[in-house]
């Protein structure tokens, strides 16, 4: 499955939604998850959608969504959800190498502290 996120930010306005949502149906890609928050006047969405049935590439979509984006005031991007995955990979083995690091250092500040009782 090509998923992909599509985030949207940008002072809020009338059609915003409508005018993102058409465009991806009339492209065939399916909306899967969508949130949508308006904070002091600003429009922010997120969408989590499946490419599978668009014929078009993810460039093209990438750059007709920039353009309608542009045409409605807001910022539309698209990011794969593999960037998403391999982020998360990379920080899980960085947080375990940085775990190990801490229970190396914490053994041997006790077993310099309990050394120290002792002399």
């Amino acid at each position: 499955m090509k998923k992909t996120i599509i985030t949207v930010v940008g002072k809020d306005g009338v059609g915003i939604i409508a005018k993102i949502c058409t465009y991806l149906a009339n492209n065939k890609i399916n909306i899967e998850d969508i949130s949508q928050t308006i904070v002091h006047g600003y429009f922010n969405m997120m969408m989590v959608v499946d490419m599978n049935e668009s014929s078009k590439a993810f460039e093209d979509i990438a750059s007709e969504l920039s353009q309608i984006g542009e045409e409605i005031g807001v910022v539309i991007r698209l990011q794969r959800e593999e960037i998403f995955d391999s982020m998360h990979r990379i920080l899980l083995k960085k947080e375990r190498i940085d775990i190990y690091r801490i229970f190396q250092a914490v053994y041997r500040f006790s077993f310099i502290h309990f050394y120290h009782l002792f002399q």
